[in-house]
């Protein structure tokens, strides 16, 4: 297969696995979190920052480690 066709489905895969994981924050981690702190995450901006820095860290750290170092190039 050639490279650009498989991080294609690289993304993908990891796109539908952040889909499956914003559904779950969205309909279960989230109302209980707000149910826990209704002060503080009130605010649906934090709420939505929070998810997007946390799925952001993880694809970023999945990509990292998945990925071959390449040599610099001269």
């Amino acid at each position: 297969m050639g490279e650009r066709f498989k991080t294609l489905v690289f993304v993908a895969i990891l796109g539908f696995i952040g889909g499956v994981l914003a559904d779950f924050a969205g309909t279960y981690l989230i109302p209980a979190l707000i149910q826990l702190f209704p002060e503080i995450l009130n605010a649906r901006w934090i709420l939505t920052g929070l998810a997007g820095a946390a799925l952001t860290l993880v694809f970023v750290t999945v990509w990292a480690y998945i990925t071959e170092p390449r040599p610099p190039e001269r």
